[in-house]
């Protein structure tokens, strides 16, 4: 009888360790972290996981879901999230993405755009549901996330798959992909669905781009603040995603919002990062001493259609103000730069020992979202520049900080390369109420 117990005992030990041993094969091919095509990976010391949320901030928190069946969850005018969710590539058009912008100059904006049909999303879904989702609860889709709900194709039998990601992945389709105030929308996008999902990521989570654009500088930072950033176009065989987020599109994000009084999670974003970027110190104004920055606008070129790199809204006479501002202000320090020559840590750096930001209304002053609180925006704009033009007004709002516009309204200081003269005492006077506000 105790040899038989032995026997048994050794019987469930054997069977225990066989079952570890296949679980811990299995998972390692169904969720592997090696991938030569992404821009970043998700090693265990990566975290996205914002820290805990400033106590000031507005918490992002959708209130209402509409869940359809069990692997579609629809996040009203927000995003969608689908379990389960099979790629097929072979059910889609795009270009790789990632070229060098010297090779693709002239490339149309529909040739960057993935293409896909019917099925190139498969879910299983209970079909009067499926079709009540699709018909009757789509109008609490925004327009892109509408557009790709339409090439769900709704499965019954075995989802078919060779590849599995577990962790969650949240869907990008880029528009204007290589512009700083724009990329912000997404990042910004990015990081409400990260908190939103936070107790299930476990501080992991993937991006997927959903189109072919080229290569970015900015393409390096989503990979600094997410990890693992990948594209379509690397998908080569039907992959099964556990979790995976359409949504939020960058034109509806929170952020493109200018007339709302607040922002969600402003101040936690801001603190993810530049924490991201290896900044944590805090600026100490002395208001002997400001730091104010002028940041200039020149040609470059940033994406295939625009291959002359022309671009509105410079300031002809740079060098003139900065001398008249070092001068009429010798106590302070006042440097000009050209940021698109500074990577973005570069410019982060900058930008968070700044008490003063003073710019023509164009993508670089998306800078004003890190600048410290109580910090002073002049935002200057050509004659020809809309009302509408509000975004860096709204910023300045929601991070409290302390903002003036000013228009050229004389038609001669307007000049055919795109460029305004400003005169040196309205710089004077706009900085003197600037210092005067911030240290009162």
């Amino acid at each position: 009888m105790r040899k038989y117990r032995l026997w048994v005992g050794i019987l469930c030990f054997m069977s225990v360790m066989v079952n570890i041993i296949w679980l811990t094969w299995t998972v390692s091919h169904l969720n592997p972290n090696t991938n030569t095509e992404v821009y970043g990976s998700n090693k265990p010391e990566f975290q996205i996981c914002p820290n805990v949320s400033v106590s000031a901030d507005i918490i992002y928190s959708p209130s209402v879901v509409f869940q359809k069946c069990a692997n579609i969850q629809i996040y009203p005018y927000a995003f969608v999230m689908l379990k389960n969710i099979v790629i097929n590539p072979a059910k889609a058009k795009i270009k790789k993405g990632g070229e060098d912008l010297t090779n693709v100059i002239g490339q149309e904006a529909d040739d960057e755009e993935l293409q896909p049909q019917l099925g190139y999303f498969t879910i299983k879904c209970d079909f009067e549901h499926y079709k009540q989702m699709t018909n009757e609860h789509s109008v609490f889709l925004n327009n892109m996330t509408r557009l790709w709900m339409q090439v769900v194709a709704r499965q019954d039998g075995m989802l078919m798959f060779n590849k599995t990601e577990n962790n969650l992945t949240i869907a990008v389709h880029r528009i204007e992909y290589a512009n700083l105030y724009h990329a912000m929308t997404e990042w910004y996008n990015v990081f409400l669905v990260a908190y939103v999902f936070r107790k299930l990521i476990n501080c992991q989570i993937n991006v997927l781009f959903l189109d072919g654009h080229p290569y970015s500088d900015l393409d390096f930072t989503w990979s600094t603040l997410f990890g693992k950033v990948t594209r379509a176009s690397f998908i080569r065989q039907p992959t099964l995603y556990r979790y995976f987020i359409l949504g939020l599109a960058g034109n509806n994000s929170p952020l493109n919002d200018h007339k709302s009084k607040s922002l969600p999670m402003v101040e936690s974003f801001r603190n993810f990062f530049l924490q991201k970027h290896g900044i944590t110190e805090t600026l100490t104004k002395n208001c002997n001493h400001l730091n104010i920055l002028f940041i200039w606008r020149h040609d470059y070129v940033a994406h295939p259609r625009n291959p002359s790199g022309k671009i509105k809204r410079k300031i002809k006479n740079e060098f003139e103000l900065l001398e008249n501002a070092r001068r009429f202000f010798p106590n302070h320090n006042i440097h000009g730069r050209q940021m698109d020559k500074l990577n973005l840590k570069e410019q982060l750096n900058l930008i968070s020992k700044t008490n003063i930001l003073i710019g023509m209304h164009g993508a670089g002053m998306s800078h004003v979202f890190f600048l410290e609180p109580g910090s002073g925006v002049i935002e200057l704009f050509p004659k020809y520049a809309l009302p509408s033009n509000i975004h860096f007004k709204a910023m300045s709002r929601w991070r409290k900080l302390f903002y003036t516009s000013w228009q050229n309204v004389q038609t001669w200081n307007e000049f055919e390369d795109g460029s305004t003269y400003i005169q040196p005492s309205v710089i004077k006077y706009l900085i003197r109420r600037k210092i005067a506000k911030i240290c009162n």
